[in-house]
């Protein structure tokens, strides 16, 4: 089958990884063949293998030796892996920075209201008005004295209650 990407770049799509596969697995794989730069596995959101990644080398001539020695490699007993030139990550082209910063001003916009540092949308809420400084409640002017001497003297509130029920 022909390739989609018929025009050699450093970085590789490598397909039917076994789920259990590590990076570190990756990497021993393909390091033989030059210095790899950059190495991903791609997992679904619950973290769990897709069975696919992506392995990026420092020079044209490691990738393409590593795409004609491991293309239809035989990991384990019954999986195959298919290595391809892969297209160049899109988030470093320019397009892929201009959506990422339009993402991020859209992020911004939407935590505004939980950011302190940011002005708020709502300044009724932020500003009251006026603070008025905490009252203390007087000690014996409202409160029964027996109540306060039980605060105070750290007594057992349900002591008499505790006798009663325990000879039920």
């Amino acid at each position: 089958m022909p390739s989609p990407n018929n025009d050699p770049t450093v970085r590789l799509f490598v397909g039917g990884l076994p789920y259990k596969f590590t990076e570190g697995e990756l990497l021993t794989l393909f390091a033989p063949f030059g210095r790899v730069t950059s190495l991903k596995i791609m997992h679904t959101p619950w973290g769990n293998s897709r069975g696919m990644g992506f392995v990026e080398f420092d020079s044209l001539e490691s990738s393409t030796a590593a795409k004609k020695a491991l293309h239809n490699h035989q990991v384990s007993a019954e999986r195959t892996i298919i290595v391809d030139f892969a297209a160049p990550d899109p988030v470093f082209s320019p397009e892929g920075q201009q959506k990422r910063a339009e993402k991020q001003a859209k992020k911004e916009v939407r935590f505004a209201r939980f950011n302190k540092s940011n002005a708020s949308p709502n300044p009724d809420r932020d500003n009251p008005g006026p603070t008025v400084p905490f009252k203390r409640k007087p000690v014996f002017g409202q409160t029964r004295q027996s109540v306060y001497d039980g605060r105070t003297h750290h007594s057992n509130v349900g002591a008499k209650f505790a006798k009663r029920s325990r000879g039920k």
